[in-house]
C-alpha cells in the first residue's frame, strides 16, 4: 500500500469549531430573549430581537455546516483510491503549503501531483478559462468557483517549495477530481484533467514513470519535515484564533446581561435596616428603609435624599445610562417611605463623605 503522510483534518475541525459556535450562539441568543422578559425597561423589544437575531446567526451555521462534512467524505474517498497503490507512492492529505491548504499531494515515480477533489454532485459545466462554473440539479442551479484556477495555484505554490528546497526540476501536475457517485462532467479543459473518481485509477495507471523510488523518498522525507511544522503551526493558529473570537463573544453578551440586569430580588423583612445604620453595612446588599426628604434630578445622575444632609447621610443613586428604566422619573418618591434593596457603598470625594446604594431599575424601590 501507498504511505499515508498526513489525513484529513480541516473540514472536520472546521464543522466542528462550526457547529459549537453555532449552538453557543443559539444558547446566548435564548439567554437575551429570557432575560428580557425580566427587564423593566422599554428596551425588552430590543433585547428580544437582538436574541432572535443571534439564534438565527447560530442556527445557520450548524444548518450551512453540511458542505464541510461533505469535503471530508470526498477527501477520503480519493484518499482511498491513492492508498492502493505500491509503497514507493507517498500520499499528503490535507496540508498546507505557503498559506495555501492543498486537498492531497501525490508523490510516486510517476511524479508530483496537487489533487483538488470537490464532491459535488449533479451536471458540472464550465471551461478552463472562465471564472465561474455551475452546477445543475434537476432546475437549480448553483455556481461555483473554477476548480481549475484553485488547482494551478496549489500545483505553483507547492512547485515553489520544491525549487526553493533544491528540486527546481520537478513538475507539479494540477488535477481536479469529483468524487461524488452522482456527479456528470460537461467541462472543456485541454491542459488541466478534470475527472471523476472512477478515471482516477485509470488516469494515473496510464502515465509513464519519470522518478526513481529514491528520488520519491527523498523528496517525501523533506515535504514531510516542512508540512509536520508548518501545518500543526498554523492549523493551531487559525483553530485557537476562531476559539476566541467565538469565546470574547459570549463572554460580552454574558457580561451586557449581567450588567443590565435589574434586581428584581427583595431582601426578607427581618434583613431591613433603617437608613441612619447604613454606613454599618458598606459592601452588603440590604434592604434600607427610610423616608425621602428631598429629589435632586442632574445631567449624570438622579438622587433621592433620606436626609437633607446629603454630602455626609445615605443617598440613593441613579446613573444617566439607567434613566430609560424610570420613565416616570424620580419625583414620585419625595416624602414617601421606601425600601430600597442593592449594595451599599461608600463614596468620599472632597467633602462628600456618604453611604450609597446605585440603582438600576424601579424593582429595587417599593413604596410602604
Amino acid at each position: 500500500m501507498a504511505k499515508i503522510m498526513t489525513r484529513q483534518t480541516s473540514l472536520k475541525a472546521a464543522f466542528w469549531g462550526k457547529s459549537i459556535s453555532g449552538l453557543l450562539l443559539t444558547i446566548a441568543g435564548l439567554g437575551l430573549i429570557l432575560d428580557s422578559a425580566t427587564q423593566a425597561s422599554k428596551d425588552i423589544k430590543v433585547v428580544a430581537v437582538i436574541g432572535v437575531i443571534i439564534i438565527g446567526v447560530g442556527v445557520s451555521l450548524v444548518l450551512r455546516n453540511k458542505s464541510f462534512l461533505s469535503g471530508a467524505k470526498g477527501e477520503a474517498m480519493v484518499s482511498r483510491v491513492l492508498a492502493g497503490y505500491p509503497d514507493d507512492w507517498y500520499v499528503f492529505n490535507d496540508v498546507i503549503i505557503r498559506d495555501t491548504q492543498i486537498d492531497h499531494i501525490l508523490l510516486c515515480p510517476k511524479g508530483v501531483y496537487a489533487i483538488e477533489t470537490k464532491h459535488y454532485r449533479g451536471t458540472i459545466t464550465g471551461k478552463a478559462e472562465s471564472p465561474d462554473w455551475w452546477q445543475f440539479i434537476q432546475s437549480r442551479q448553483t455556481r461555483m468557483y473554477n476548480p481549475i484556477r484553485q488547482s494551478l495555484h496549489h500545483a505553483a505554490a507547492l512547485a515553489n517549495y520544491l525549487r526553493t528546497s533544491g528540486y527546481s526540476q520537478i513538475w507539479v501536475e494540477p488535477v481536479v477530481v469529483f468524487s461524488h457517485s452522482e456527479v456528470k462532467l460537461d467541462v472543456t479543459s485541454p491542459k488541466v484533467p478534470v475527472i471523476c473518481l472512477s478515471q482516477l485509477k485509470e488516469f494515473l495507471d496510464n502515465r509513464k514513470q519519470i522518478m526513481s523510488p529514491q528520488e520519491c523518498a527523498e523528496i517525501s522525507a523533506n515535504l514531510n519535515t516542512h508540512i509536520a511544522g508548518n501545518t500543526k503551526k498554523n492549523r493551531l493558529l487559525i483553530r485557537w484564533l476562531s476559539i476566541s473570537v467565538f469565546i470574547i463573544a459570549i463572554l460580552g453578551g454574558v457580561w451586557w446581561v449581567i450588567s443590565e440586569r435589574p434586581v428584581t430580588t427583595e431582601a426578607p423583612k427581618e434583613s431591613v435596616i433603617f437608613w441612619q445604620n447604613a454606613s454599618e453595612y458598606v459592601g452588603k446588599t440590604k434592604t434600607v428603609q427610610g423616608k425621602i426628604v428631598r429629589t435632586h434630578i442632574g445631567d449624570n445622575a438622579w438622587y433621592l435624599n433620606f436626609d437633607e444632609d446629603y454630602k455626609t447621610n445615605l443617598v440613593v443613586v441613579i446613573f444617566a445610562k439607567h434613566f430609560r428604566n424610570f420613565p416616570d422619573g424620580i419625583g414620585k418618591y419625595r416624602n414617601e417611605v421606601i425600601r430600597v434593596t442593592g449594595i451599599i457603598t461608600h463614596y468620599k470625594e472632597n467633602d462628600y463623605n456618604r453611604p450609597e446604594i446605585i440603582i438600576k431599575s424601579p424593582t429595587q424601590i417599593v413604596v410602604e
